[in-house]
């Protein structure tokens, strides 16, 4: 190499995307400040429906409905719910992914090749189901005794 040559080193990722990232943080930061405040009032919807079926989970104890199977009810509803949920913004992610692409500046490289693929699917449902599954957990751990609930759910009223 002569002495008045040089040599510039970039990263592949510098090569290939560019100077995306500055351009994609804040739509990124508020994507996610969307979908925290959207997770946090589906908790809260959660929790009150929880609480308003507490007086019905007290009586089918206390009419001789097994822990177990009060637990199998709670599993399946926050699973269904769960899967339901993911499977909506699955549905509005894979409709909107073609529009978004149309509306992206020209000048964004790779972004064409943007394509849905088995594992986003995959990994979103299990996402899904494994959170469903902690939240019926947590919620039938936290079941008292038939006693207790009566109690609890006359004195709320």
């Amino acid at each position: 190499m002569a002495p008045h040559e040089t040599v510039a080193i970039r990263s592949y990722q510098d090569a290939i995307v560019g100077d995306v990232r500055s351009g994609t943080t804040a739509p990124s930061g508020s994507c996610r400040v969307c979908a925290a405040h959207a997770c946090a009032n589906l908790a809260n919807l959660l929790l009150s429906v929880r609480q308003r079926d507490a007086k019905r989970m007290a009586v089918r104890l206390a009419l001789g409905a097994g822990r177990l199977r009060l637990t199998r009810q709670l599993l399946i509803e926050s699973s269904l719910l769960s899967c339901a949920g993911g499977g909506l913004g699955l549905a509005a992610a894979s409709g909107l992914l073609p529009l978004l692409l149309r509306l992206s500046p020209q000048t964004c490289p790779g972004l064409m090749r943007c394509a849905w693929i088995w594992h986003v699917w995959t990994f979103a449902f299990a996402l899904a189901l494994v959170t469903g599954i902690v939240f019926g957990l947590q919620v039938a751990a936290t079941q008292r005794s038939a006693k207790s609930l009566v109690i609890q759910t006359s004195f709320a009223q």
